[in-house]
């Protein structure tokens, strides 16, 4: 028996996935201590509004615009399927490439600086790493 990992990416507009995303943040926040509110404020609000402003950004308008349907069929008809498929944009696969064949630390700070692109602000104030330590 074959195994094949998919990942089938972004299909949050179309399956209705995070509509109820406001509300669980909103649980979330109310069921954190008043310090770790005060420390995380920055970073949580951020994350959430980044997630409800682009939500869905690489969903395809529907599932046969997509090549989910496709990569499912090779996995289970294909004599020899490839070990993972990733079903997203070409960039984005790209991207789940360099990250699975980057070292972890190369890979922690390729992670720090697209985080700090996408959220516009530096992840390692909140995570400090022991590399970071060693840079102070």
């Amino acid at each position: 028996m074959k195994v094949v990992l998919i990942r089938p990416g972004d299909f949050a507009r179309l399956t209705s996935l995070m509509t109820r995303q406001l509300e669980h943040a909103n649980d979330m926040w109310l069921n954190m201590s008043r310090d770790d509110q005060v420390f995380y404020k920055e970073y949580f609000d951020k994350y959430h509004r980044h997630i409800a402003d682009n939500y869905g950004m690489t969903s395809p308008a529907s599932f046969e615009d997509s090549s989910l349907l496709h990569d499912f069929e090779e996995a289970l008809v294909s004599v020899n399927p490839p070990y993972s498929m990733t079903v997203a944009p070409l960039g984005f696969r790209s991207v789940f490439l360099v990250l699975r064949l980057l070292p972890p630390a190369v890979k922690d700070r390729f992670l720090d600086f697209l985080y700090a692109k996408v959220f516009k602000f530096d992840m390692r104030a909140y995570f400090p790493t022991s590399s970071q330590e060693e840079d102070d």
